[in-house]
């Protein structure tokens, strides 16, 4: 009895043994919530990440000094390995598997995978010198986390910082220049649906952001407006506002929302925009530098310069808009002959939009190393081509009919400048003379009302002429001239006949 229980046990344990699963060896930390399939740093189909020279800019403002740094969301690895080089010791919070073993063997830095939800005391550090977030809240959750309320989730931040610390944090605009661009789209990957409160996503704008931040017990040093997009942003500003701060904003989302189907014109919107003062309102996004240690001093300008005056285009848009033939012809011609003094490098950048005038002088907005070359009546002529493409591409009222040809228009500015447009010229200039559509449906309304209006101001014109005919032809002077030169007609017709 016993020695077949004894076998009968032997034979069960036999069967109920399973041979050890082996672990594969991961070099990230591994919090839970983590995404598998998925990766924010190389994304198919779904908002890349965090990156651009304005947050170069700004780390290493306030990287200075600093030990231990915890950077949580995605960065990208230019941003990451720029951390990893100026702090003492480098922790990274990520929600990818895929992402956080790459940069583990990359860089010498613990790295975290995972849910911020996830990311408790006895991980990392017990408090950072500074938290990078600068991506914001969002996508330090993934689908297995319950639930993520974007205070809380600054809340826990805020513990891990440690006295005199700084924390870095991005947030979104829900209303910024993207509504007033983008025609609606398909969700990305990334776009699942979550409950909004739950999903990290911020509070909506800028004074309930604030509002929020206040009860962090940190001091907001700065707050940046984000240009042109949240992801790679090229310019932060404290108060973007004016004509200085509208045309690199505006030369930055042009660039940004080039191509497809647009709502109105990025150019002209994000330009008026700014200049009237609503830059702060419809940012795309911020940064806030929070720390309780308010003597530190940060840039106000990250990205570009502050540069004094007025765009030579916005010159020239106002003349026309106004039909002021004059100042039209006085401001190509003053720009064209200052054009014409410079050296070649300066010349090829000195765009229309890139120029700024103070009334005496001119300077240029930005360096362009990549602008082709060419004598000055070429590179006058391109600009000035640009010009004109820009203008029919944003609908842009005009001294002259509508429905001209780039070529032709670009040709009678530059008259103005004393420079005769022949085709070796132009074909010289490397500009195109496609026809130009607006980019924005605004604009392309504005159009088709303006060419219909002209359409029925010279159907008026010929309806006119057609009646001021009709009488003419039943007047009695008009049937006696016919009547003694119709025999002569005939008589000359037929000597002209027999003369062959």
């Amino acid at each position: 009895m016993d020695s077949k229980g004894d076998g009968v046990s032997a034979a069960a344990e036999s069967q109920t043994e399973v041979a050890p699963v082996e672990q594969p060896e991961t070099r990230a930390v591994l919090l839970g919530a983590e995404l598998l399939n998925w990766s924010d740093l190389e994304p198919l189909n779904a908002e890349p990440p965090l990156g651009g020279p304005a947050a170069l800019e700004l780390l290493g403002a306030v990287l200075t000094g600093a030990q231990h740094v915890l950077l949580a969301g995605p960065h990208t690895l230019e941003v990451i390995g720029y951390v990893a080089e100026r702090a003492g010791s480098l922790d990274v919070l990520l929600r990818s598997f895929a992402d956080a073993e790459s940069v583990a063997e990359r860089y010498d830095a613990r790295v975290f995978a995972g849910g911020l939800d996830r990311f408790g005391a006895e991980h990392g550090e017990a408090s950072y010198d500074v938290i990078v977030a600068l991506d914001g809240i969002p996508r330090l959750a993934g689908p297995d986390t319950p639930e993520l309320v974007w205070s809380d989730a600054v809340a826990q931040l805020r513990k891990r910082l440690a006295p005199g610390g700084v924390l870095l944090l991005g947030a979104a605009n829900p209303f910024g220049l993207g509504r007033l661009l983008d025609v609606p789209r398909l969700p990305r990957d990334d776009e699942w649906g979550r409950d909004v409160e739950a999903g990290g996503a911020p509070p909506a704008g800028l004074a309930a952001v604030r509002a929020a931040l206040d009860g962090t017990g940190l001091a907001t040093v700065a707050a940046y407006c984000l240009f042109p997009g949240t992801t790679s942003p090229e310019l932060a500003l404290t108060d973007p506002a004016g004509p200085g701060d509208a045309a690199p904003v505006a030369r930055a989302v042009a660039r940004h929302h080039a191509g497809g189907p647009k709502l109105s014109d990025p150019y002209r919107t994000a330009y008026d925009a700014v200049a009237v003062g609503l830059g702060t309102a419809l940012a795309p996004g911020y940064w806030f530098v929070l720390t309780d240690n308010a003597g530190r001093d940060l840039p106000e300008r990250l990205g570009t310069p502050a540069v004094p005056g007025e765009l030579v285009e916005e010159r020239l848009l106002a003349a026309t808009r106004a039909d002021d033939h004059q100042a039209v012809r006085q401001v190509v011609a003053e720009y064209v002959d200052w054009l014409q003094t410079q050296d070649h490098g300066t010349a090829a950048a000195a765009a229309t939009d890139n120029v700024l005038a103070d009334g005496t002088s001119y300077t240029l907005l930005a360096e362009d190393p990549e602008a082709p070359g060419g004598t000055h009546s070429q590179l006058a002529v391109r600009h000035l081509a640009g010009f004109v493409t820009r203008s029919m591409a944003a609908g842009v009222r005009q001294p002259w009919s509508a429905g001209g040809t780039p070529r032709a228009l670009t040709e009678r500015l530059a008259a103005m400048a004393r420079i005769e447009v022949d085709d070796a010229l132009w074909e010289a200039a490397g500009v195109a003379d496609a026809a130009v559509t607006p980019q924005g449906h605004v604009e392309q309304l504005a159009t088709i009302e303006r060419l219909t209006a002209e359409l029925a101001e010279a159907r008026a014109q010929v309806d006119w002429f057609e009646g001021q005919l009709d009488k003419l032809r039943k007047s009695r002077s008009y049937r006696v001239g016919r009547a003694i030169v119709s025999p002569l007609r005939a008589t000359y017709g037929k000597l002209r006949t027999r003369l062959r």
